[in-house]
């Protein structure tokens, strides 16, 4: 798909100019075809370009996610050696 688009860049830029070589004016066919093919153009990329942002932003979030459980079972773990730590405790005292 790119190709393609690259192939229709260059065609944008193969047309010939606004302007005519014997200062007349433009042929308004290929004014309207030049500037179609760049709205395409861009209304392509900014597609793709906003394909790739949401991408980006849902990886983000995915991210966020882990890092978020990956805390709060450390938190949990630390909360659970320090339990198992005073019930040991307790329990060891009560035999001495």
């Amino acid at each position: 798909m790119a190709e393609k688009q690259c192939k229709s860049f260059a065609s944008v830029q193969n047309l010939p100019s606004s302007s005519s070589s014997n200062g007349i004016g433009s042929n308004s066919k290929e004014e309207g075809l030049r500037s179609g093919l760049v709205v395409t153009i861009q209304l392509e990329f900014n597609r793709r370009a906003s394909k790739i942002g949401l991408g980006i932003h849902q990886t983000s979030q995915k991210l966020a996610k882990l890092l978020r459980r990956q805390i709060g079972e450390e938190r949990d773990a630390v909360h659970r050696d320090g339990v198992q730590r005073l019930v040991l405790d307790k329990h060891r005292g009560s035999r001495l």
